[in-house]
């Protein structure tokens, strides 16, 4: 059986002695492991190369999700979690939570700063965007100018 590796993995520098994950592609095709592996062995040459840190994804809503599973949870939280959990057919947030705690990190929480209540809707869509999920239709851009 040969190994196929088309997978590919993108990072960029952050801050002096860091990288930060900027492309992670996976194809389907591709043996199960292959980006664990390619980053194991980031991971095992990094200091050799003077980097300190990696920061490998932005795990959207992992608190919340944590804190909704565990017994004796509230029943927000309970419903936050089966939310998140339901958004995670169609945006990767349960997977990409799982893929990065295989790597044991300590979690530093990011935050999102927007001017204003009214502003979210645009900021919505900017942040859809640089994750990629997805780009702004006429009906959308429509919608947001009023």
């Amino acid at each position: 059986r040969r190994l196929c590796i088309r997978d590919r993995l993108q990072f960029v520098p952050w801050g002096e002695d860091g990288l930060s994950l900027d492309v992670m592609r996976r194809d389907r095709a591709a043996d199960n492991g292959v980006n664990e592996l390619m980053i194991s062995e980031l991971l095992l040459k990094a200091r050799e190369h003077g980097v300190k840190y990696v920061s490998l994804n932005f795990a959207a809503f992992r608190k919340l999700m944590e804190q909704g599973r565990r017994i004796g949870a509230g029943p927000v939280a309970r419903i936050s979690a089966k939310v998140l959990g339901w958004a995670s057919h169609w945006i990767q947030i349960e997977t990409l939570y799982r893929f990065n705690a295989k790597f044991q990190p300590d979690w530093v929480p990011r935050y999102l700063v927007f001017p204003g209540v009214r502003e979210l809707p645009r900021v919505g869509v900017a942040v859809f965007e640089a994750e990629g999920l997805g780009g702004r239709s006429r009906w959308l851009m429509r919608m947001l100018r009023r």
